[in-house]
């Protein structure tokens, strides 16, 4: 197969929305990242999301301003969700295990949102826009 047509075969792979990230994962991780991208979407400024990815690893990024600002993204992982946030540390919460070595980008593993890890999250991600908009 030449160049030109394995990169086009491989764009039919590419996901166009969030519903398409996570449509053939289990009803918990389908469930986990909808809470998820409600949080990211419910954010002031509001953030911009995107679909990413090709038939094994996909995810959704969310961008303040332009897409290359990210500040946060999720992805399907085997038990749940992993929530990356950009411009955080692992210093920045003692809450949740933020883990870990990207230049901006780090993780939390969520397999569930409890009241105590949505308030975190939520006090992460704003942490991460502030940072993002300076």
């Amino acid at each position: 197969m030449s160049a030109a047509k394995a990169k086009s075969a491989g764009s039919a792979d590419r996901p166009k929305s969030a519903a398409e990230v996570f449509a053939e994962q289990p009803v918990k991780i389908r469930t986990l990242a909808k809470s998820l991208r409600k949080l990211a979407l419910g954010t002031k400024p509001r953030l911009t999301e995107n679909a990413y990815g090709g038939a094994k690893v996909r995810l959704t990024l969310y961008s303040l301003d332009q897409p290359s600002n990210v500040v946060c993204g999720i992805q399907p992982a085997y038990d749940g969700c992993l929530f990356y946030l950009h411009h955080v540390t692992p210093a920045d919460s003692s809450v949740v295990k933020i883990a870990g070595k990207g230049k901006h980008a780090r993780q939390i593993r969520v397999s569930e949102l409890t009241p105590e890890i949505t308030r975190e999250l939520r006090r992460l991600l704003a942490l991460a826009i502030e940072r993002a908009a300076n």
